[in-house]
């Protein structure tokens, strides 16, 4: 209730929402910002920030906004080949606000437009409130950054691709279709699958490939991709996968395969045995920190990874994460 009333005040000052859009103008060449502000190189970004987490919220609460801030398409999509890693997040933030709600509210804080129109959409552009064209290149782009950038720009990319593919799937199957089938977009994932991947890089493989595989998109490339992950799963040392959220992820890819009739790879014996034995002694060690927790003080800290998390909580991740390897040892023996 008490975020609701801040939200409610900060979405009914017209000032602030007027100075917010003002912010976002210094994109338009013909306009500038007040004098107090053109000296911030970084506030568009920071006002972006700012806007999509009111969107954010407006969308979760519903409260109505007296003034409608406009993001255009140009502008995003050159934030997001910025070398600043502040306006790529920001753009990113944006895009993923929009798509997740403020495209579907009555009074939207966020409206995000091209400053110069392309012809009208085309018939299988359905419902959609952006021209498909705009939706192939931004794919693209988000994709570009997840074999380019690591941290936190690599992960807005990854949230945005997901919420992009599911706010075009409820509004033109076709055109989704056509995003995620694309084989520049799969060689391009396994390109990064080869290239050595960081853990983050391969975090967000693991993101993206859950989403095509739900979809059902069946090629070669993503089948590659899926032998890919669970050597990756068994070349990771255990220490290490206890530490990573990319292997949790990861978990959920593999479970997803195997439980499905129409694509469960068939794996070398080996390659099984190894993974079998990968995911036992991971419940193994799972199961010592669940007995572990249940001997500490419930406000303790303890460290996951290098996230220090409180015992009741990092006793509720330990429980989910052992539910899942029991679940996936039990398709696999």
């Amino acid at each position: 209730m008490g975020d609701n009333r801040v939200i409610s005040i900060m979405l009914s000052n017209e000032a602030l929402l007027q100075r917010l859009a003002a912010s976002l103008t210094v994109i338009d060449e013909h306009e500038t910002l007040p004098d107090q502000l053109s000296s911030h190189g970084d506030v568009p970004a920071i006002a972006g920030l700012l806007v999509a987490a009111l969107a954010k919220f407006q969308h979760q609460s519903g409260i109505k906004s007296s003034v409608v801030v406009l993001a255009t398409i140009e502008w995003l999509m050159d934030g997001m080949c910025s070398d600043r890693p502040l306006h790529q997040v920001s753009c990113l933030h944006l895009w993923t606000a929009w798509f997740h709600g403020a495209a579907n509210s009555l009074s939207p804080v966020l409206d995000v437009r091209r400053k110069k129109k392309l012809s009208f959409l085309k018939d299988e552009d359905g419902q959609l409130d952006i021209n498909s064209r705009d939706l192939r290149l931004l794919t693209f782009l988000l994709l570009n950054i997840i074999a380019k950038d690591v941290g936190l720009v690599q992960q807005c990319a990854t949230d945005c691709i997901r919420v992009l593919l599911i706010y075009t799937e409820e509004r033109s199957p076709t055109v989704a279709h056509h995003l995620i089938v694309q084989p520049w977009n799969q060689l391009l994932l396994l390109n990064i699958s080869e290239s050595h991947a960081s853990m983050p890089a391969a975090g967000a493989v693991f993101s993206v490939l859950l989403t095509l595989v739900e979809r059902n998109v069946e090629s070669i490339t993503i089948d590659k991709l899926i032998l890919w992950s669970i050597q990756w799963l068994n070349s990771t040392h255990v220490e290490r996968l206890l530490q990573l959220k990319e292997s949790s992820t990861c978990i959920d890819l593999i479970e997803k395969v195997l439980t499905s009739k129409q694509r469960r790879p068939k794996l070398d014996s080996q390659v099984q045995k190894s993974l079998i034995s990968t995911l036992e002694e991971l419940r193994n060690h799972l199961q010592r920190d669940k007995l572990d927790v249940n001997c500490r003080c419930p406000r303790e800290i303890m460290f996951h990874g290098s996230v220090p998390l409180c015992t009741n909580l990092f006793s509720k991740c330990c429980k989910i994460r052992l539910s899942k390897v029991q679940h996936l040892l039990g398709i696999l023996t």
